[in-house]
């Protein structure tokens, strides 16, 4: 009976491993190393790069990435010393780190680390702040910032610990939020019962029953 049940999933198994795979239609393309080396043998300017970027068109069935946010955080640092500093394979490593560019903050603290680097400082701590669901979410983002710039100097020990200090904040993030979903749950005012959420009434029908004994109407 089991082998009679499991026929008909085996043989559409069967005909989707025999299937062949469909072809990628796009594919998303973006700078590499080998770019940035032809690139640099006739400037250093990566703001020109990014222009000859925009009008670069790629291949069929190719989609070339923006680069939208490489290019903002450039500006932050366009015709200063940290530009200077760097080749343009290292300052490009910076500008393409995987955070949330787009929060202010963490714009500026980025900024402050690779400027630390420039000067031969210690990076700068990461903010961390555990008043509020957001302020623990801004300083789980901010310790992941940190290291990357971490993992990109190769200070692996000083990883290991905000490893864990980030970890940490990871379980108070999921704290807060468990305790958020129990006090977004219906229950009852009486006996604190947890209800359906489409349940109609504050009461649930056991306390209904007890509040109206003699009622021959409260099942409701």
């Amino acid at each position: 009976m089991g082998k009679w049940h499991l026929q008909p999933i085996l043989n559409t198994l069967s005909k989707l491993l025999q299937q062949p795979d469909e072809p990628l239609e796009v594919f998303t393309i973006a700078p590499t190393n080998s770019v940035f080396e032809r690139f640099q043998r006739y400037s250093r300017d990566l703001g020109k790069f990014f222009e000859l970027w925009d009008n670069f068109k790629g291949p069929r069935g190719t989609k070339k990435a923006s680069l939208a946010e490489e290019r903002e955080l450039y500006e932050m640092i366009r015709g200063t010393m940290i530009e200077a500093r760097f080749s343009l394979m290292d300052l490009y490593g910076f500008l393409h780190f995987p955070f949330s560019s787009k929060e202010p903050e963490l714009k500026d603290q980025w900024k402050e680390k690779i400027k630390a680097i420039v000067e031969k400082n210690e990076l700068p701590e990461p903010k961390i702040s555990r008043d509020n669901l957001e302020e623990l979410e801004l300083s789980y983002k901010s310790i992941g910032l940190h290291l990357l710039f971490l993992y990109k100097l190769e200070k692996k020990t000083e990883a290991l610990y905000w490893e864990r200090v980030r970890e940490e904040i990871s379980d108070l993030i999921h704290d807060v939020l468990k305790s958020d979903m129990k006090h977004l749950q219906k229950k009852c005012k009486k006996c604190v019962r947890i209800l359906p959420k489409s349940f109609p009434y504050q009461t649930c029908n056991t306390c209904h029953r007890e509040k109206y004994p003699n009622k021959s109407y409260y099942i409701r």
